[in-house]
């Protein structure tokens, strides 16, 4: 808790022995939480809802009280699954699926649904469970959208996790910059359907401040208002 005080209160400070900043960069981040609100409105009518976000993400959205007999709408998601995230399976990907369900535990690396750009009745329903959405992320893609814009991807996260590395998801290099990608990165990728171009628009920033080795910092968006308000 030390650590947080001073980091928050700072914009700098260690954690786990390591050195870390906050900076405030200029970049208008680009999400699909507008997506992921209309998929949460259809399932308030039919039960359920279905659909590719991004080259990165899909999700589906439930109302547990819309939902009579699972069985017919189970296999319906099966069916609309296996066309993305199926396929993904198939080519090798390695696919996380997380849901908001799980996010209602203490996880650091989420925004609370109470801050979410969503009515107050859709954060209440999210708050309580009785609706819920689950993102499956493909890393391999994330990886792709950052090798189609001149980095290079020098661990995956399959390649991290053999390791034993817990710090880093994905570790990418663009010159002589290397940057450790954190799970927080990854988990707005995942939850808060945060594009992989405004990640990597951040740490191109930062590249262009003539960034040098590793380095490890927790950035903040400055059009960041442009979504949440």
């Amino acid at each position: 808790m030390s650590e947080v005080v001073t980091l928050l209160g700072t914009g700098e400070g260690q954690s786990e022995n390591r050195d870390v900043q906050i900076e405030i960069l200029p970049v208008t981040p680009e999400t699909g939480l507008d997506q992921i609100e209309e998929l949460l409105h259809t399932a308030s009518q039919k039960g359920v809802a279905a659909r590719k976000i991004s080259n990165c993400l899909y999700a589906e959205a439930f109302d547990c009280r819309k939902i009579d007999d699972p069985k017919p709408l189970y296999e319906q998601l099966q069916e609309l699954r296996d066309k993305v995230v199926g396929e993904w399976d198939r080519q090798g990907d390695l696919v996380i699926d997380f849901s908001s369900l799980d996010s209602l535990a203490f996880t650091p690396n989420c925004a609370p649904f109470a801050i979410y750009p969503f009515s107050a009745r859709m954060c209440v329903d999210l708050l309580i469970g009785s609706k819920f959405y689950v993102t499956y992320l493909n890393h391999n893609a994330v990886g792709r959208e950052f090798e189609n814009r001149g980095w290079v991807v020098e661990q995956t996260t399959e390649q991290l996790t053999r390791q034993g590395n817990k710090d880093a998801v994905m570790k990418v290099r663009k010159g002589r910059f290397h940057v450790l990608i954190p799970h927080a990165d990854f988990m707005r990728l995942q939850m808060e359907a945060l594009r992989a171009k405004t990640l990597i628009e951040a740490y191109e920033v930062k590249f262009k401040q003539q960034g040098q080795g590793e380095e490890y910092f927790l950035g903040v968006f400055s059009g960041e208002p442009v979504v949440w308000d």
